[in-house]
């Protein structure tokens, strides 16, 4: 009787056989998903990151030429910087100086003068339209914008510039 039933017991049934795969698929589909939703954030997180250095790049290198001109030779423009013989602009996702890109992934770059007077916290600062003899010819509002994130979110850099010695 004994000799019987281990007969009986050697392998698994089809029906075993079946619901261990399935075990086995479903671990490994998680496993998977896991993956993926890791590298998706993971390239959406360096993405932002490379989209911020490149505002503060732009930021940086714009503010030493523009402290190190002569407040005279300042022309502002609604997006364009005129400083002497060098030219600001964005165009086609990057700031370019004299045509050169200085740093990229800019959806807008805007410059202007703020009114005389005129404090504001950083987050309050704006290029408004101005009355003429209004703007204070000593300082300069920049604002650059990067592009947007896979939120459609998108991050925004300004700092008012003194040009007075």
């Amino acid at each position: 009787m004994k000799q019987l039933r281990a007969n009986r017991e050697k392998g698994m049934t089809l029906v075993e056989l079946l619901a261990a795969l399935v075990l086995v698929s479903l671990v490994v589909i998680l496993i998977n998903s896991v993956f993926l939703f890791t590298e998706k954030n993971a390239d959406s997180l360096s993405k932002e990151t490379d989209v911020q250095q490149n505002l503060l790049l732009g930021m940086k290198v714009l503010t030493k030429d523009v402290r190190s001109t002569d407040g005279e030779q300042v022309t502002v423009e609604k997006n364009r910087l005129l400083l002497g013989s060098d030219e600001y602009a964005a165009k086609n996702g990057q700031l370019l100086k004299n045509g050169q890109p200085v740093a990229g992934d800019i959806q807008s770059f805007e410059v202007c003068r703020p009114p005389k007077g005129a404090v504001y916290r950083e987050d309050e600062l704006a290029c408004k339209p101005l009355i003429a003899g209004e703007a204070d010819e000593n300082r300069i509002i920049v604002i650059l914008e990067g592009t947007a994130n896979r939120a459609g979110k998108s991050r925004r850099l300004s700092a008012m510039i003194n040009m007075e010695r």
